[in-house]
């Protein structure tokens, strides 16, 4: 009988075909499977070494323990409550302490525990107009690096900056030096320490409005390169979703200068397209806006946030008062005093306004941080606590927080013998603690400020030297010689450091505004100096509001013609500046735009030439010998500044300088000056001296 040919028997395991394609998804559980059968490819040869079963084991037996000599979850109890500015050093203990810190649930327990602690993150531009991220920990009050920025916003502008989840920093949108307006978004995860990239932006946009509600980025209006620059569009990311949605255009496109979410409600103020202020508020639940015209944006320009459920905003360009949104009456009432006004200057500007541990945080261009106690209130008074002083290498640029919760002590976990070393270690902490000491930090703050100033004053004086040189070979070649540019330039960048040293330095703005209006220095800008001329003239400088004032005197494009030159002119005449005082002079004398008074342009003459004017030296002289009467203010003045020689002259019985004397002692002061005209009047007077006493004999 023949014998009945079977198919070779392989080892399932061994096997290729798909028909147990779905008894292979269970190959854990070897009893549903059965060890040997039938295979319906002939032409597979059964194999000559069967895989072996590797005995079933605990993936964690294998695995090193966290901590030598404990459990895994007591070993977690202990790492959650390292401080976290030592957590990158526990990422490069081993792997396993690398994946614990780097996953949700190390960050979630310190959360849930309410021991997660929150740092405030701070851009900075340096010199080089490049852009990098520090963190501070308010606690132990230390600046810590991170990782370099994207290179895409090393340079960039007009970008937004949010915190979502609690521990992703996203930077989004913005203008790139070379590519224009971007819709590129990137994050830093500050549980791994790095930077990561995230779904593109719908629209292209810079210097727009950004906020963040119930964990979803809000960003809406700005503007781009297109034909219609101001936008009303908005968009929303879903960090859960990862994906960026349109929600209801604004009702008018807007360029958002100040904005705050306030009781689940999105607040915008800006510019319009056609220069004129708007404020709308938007509601995520109905995907509406809506114009408002007053309450709380009446009079609200500058940063703000909430705390506790009350909105407060900054009263004062340093932050030293604060006012708080009264819902009831619908106007900013109260105010928050902290008495410590620190200056006007743009280095003690306050730049930002956040919420930290339940306290307000002040943040200034310089990088100083004050805290303020918003929930214990003495009678209406708060306290201002400053936390750290100034760093003068650094510029605010953005300012974000990574949201946690509050830091509390540790509770039980088990082992009461960490518990209790916890608490005393939180018990010499606090009984260790200093209040800083107020006045010290105000001391250190003037110093600071004392040394800005002399280093912005030595800069100024290196690129006047360097003008001062250009001025005195000028005249000896062309004013686009290519020999005066190191000069220019050298004269340039002394003053815009000088201008960055410290930034209410006037004469930096002046001799700045004068490089780019009169002389052909690489990039220069008329408009640009023009803007320069104006902010130096508003500061007080009195060069700059003389200038100011000739210049509106005639056709100028550069400079805003709704000014007048005559408000500038007093301005500067007020400081006793000679040119203004000559100016003025010659305007009562001649009678333009004022009534003709020949006792105030007498005055006016008389202070410049004391000042070494040598025009109005010649001007006082020339009215003098004119016969034009000195009024009796200019004698008492005289008299008073000089009442010993006047004793000495009447004891001496001799008379008083008549008009001709004084006149040549006017002279005498242009011809010291240099000026050609004392000259030509000295030897004038000489003559008519000569030709007198040829006469008289």
């Amino acid at each position: 009988m023949d014998r009945v040919i079977q198919p070779p028997l392989v080892d399932t395991t061994a096997c290729l075909c798909r028909v147990d394609a779905g008894l292979k998804t269970v190959a854990g559980a070897k009893k549903y499977v059965p060890g040997t059968k039938l295979c319906l490819q002939p032409d597979i040869k059964p194999s000559i070494h069967p895989t072996r079963q590797k005995p079933p084991h605990d993936r964690s037996r294998s695995q090193s323990p966290l901590l030598p000599g404990l459990p895994d979850d007591l070993a977690i109890a202990c790492l959650i409550r390292v401080p976290r500015n030592e957590h990158r050093k526990l990422r490069l203990v081993c792997k396993r302490w690398y994946r614990l810190l780097a996953g949700n649930f190390f960050y979630s327990l310190r959360k849930n525990l309410g021991i997660a602690e929150e740092w405030i993150y701070v851009m900075k531009k340096d010199r080089d107009r490049k852009i990098s991220l520090h963190a501070f920990d308010p606690i132990y009050q230390l600046w810590q690096p991170l990782p370099p920025i994207p290179k895409e916003y090393s340079e960039a502008l007009g970008f937004g900056c949010a915190v979502l989840s609690g521990c992703h920093l996203y930077l989004f949108g913005g203008k790139d030096p070379v590519k224009g307006s971007m819709r590129r978004v990137v994050f830093y995860s500050a549980r791994n320490n790095k930077w990561h990239r995230a779904p593109d932006m719908l629209r292209r946009r810079q210097f727009f409005g950004c906020c963040v509600i119930n964990n979803c980025l809000y960003v809406a209006g700005g503007e781009n390169e297109g034909v219609h620059r101001s936008l009303r569009s908005a968009e929303v990311y879903d960090p859960n979703k990862n994906r960026w949605s349109f929600i209801s255009d604004m009702s008018t496109a807007m360029n958002p200068f100040v904005g705050v979410v306030y009781e689940g409600k999105w607040f915008l103020k800006g510019i319009g397209s056609h220069r004129q202020v708007l404020s709308e508020v938007y509601q995520p639940e109905t995907d509406t806006w809506c114009p408002i015209y007053d309450g709380m944006v009446a009079g609200w320009r500058s940063p703000s946030t909430t705390v506790s459920g009350h909105l407060y905003a900054l009263d004062c360009k340093d932050g030293c008062k604060l006012r708080v949104y009264d819902e009831a009456t619908g106007s900013w009432s109260k105010q928050i005093d902290g008495k410590m006004h620190l200056g006007n200057s743009k280095a003690l500007e306050a730049a930002a306004l956040l919420p930290l541990n339940g306290k307000l945080c002040i943040i200034r261009n310089n990088m100083s941080i004050s805290l303020v106690d918003v929930s214990k209130s003495d009678h209406g008074r708060n306290r201002f606590k400053s936390h750290i002083v100034h760093s003068q290498k650094k510029k605010v640029k953005k300012v974000s927080h990574i949201s946690t919760s509050r830091r509390l002590p540790p509770p039980t976990t088990g082992a009461s013998h960490l518990f209790g070393i916890e608490m005393l270690r939180a018990f010499i902490e606090k009984a260790a603690f200093k209040k800083p000491n107020i006045y010290f930090a105000q001391f250190k703050s003037l110093r600071w400020m004392h040394s800005r100033n002399k280093q912005s004053m030595e800069l100024i004086a290196k690129g006047w030297s360097a003008l001062q040189e250009v001025d005195r070979v000028i005249d000896y070649c062309e004013l686009n010689d290519k020999r005066l540019i190191p000069l220019l330039r050298t004269a340039k960048e002394n003053f815009e450091l000088a201008l960055e040293a410290d930034n209410s330095n006037t004469h930096a703005r002046y001799w700045l505004s004068n490089l780019h209006m009169k002389y052909h220095v690489p990039g220069a800008c008329k408009a640009v100096g023009a803007a320069l001329l104006v902010e130096a003239a508003e500061m007080g400088d009195p060069d700059a509001q003389y200038e100011l004032g000739c210049s509106l005197r005639v056709e100028n494009d550069y400079v805003q013609s709704d000014q007048r030159a005559f408000y500038y002119l007093e301005k500067a005449v007020e400081q006793l500046h000679p040119g203004a005082l000559y100016l003025l002079g010659a305007v009562y004398l001649t009678g333009d735009c004022v009534k003709k008074d020949d006792a105030s342009a007498l005055w006016c003459f008389h202070r410049a030439s004391e000042k070494g004017h040598a025009g109005a030296a010649v001007a006082y002289g020339s009215l003098l010998l004119r016969g034009v009467q000195v009024p009796e203010s200019l004698t008492k003045f005289n008299v008073k500044r000089g009442s010993s020689n006047r004793k000495s002259r009447k004891n001496a019985g001799s008379p008083e300088p008549n008009p001709v004397e004084m006149a040549k002692g006017q002279f005498e002061i242009a011809a010291n000056a240099g000026c050609d005209l004392g000259f030509r009047w000295l030897k004038r007077l000489e003559e008519e001296e000569k030709r007198l006493l040829v006469s008289q004999s």
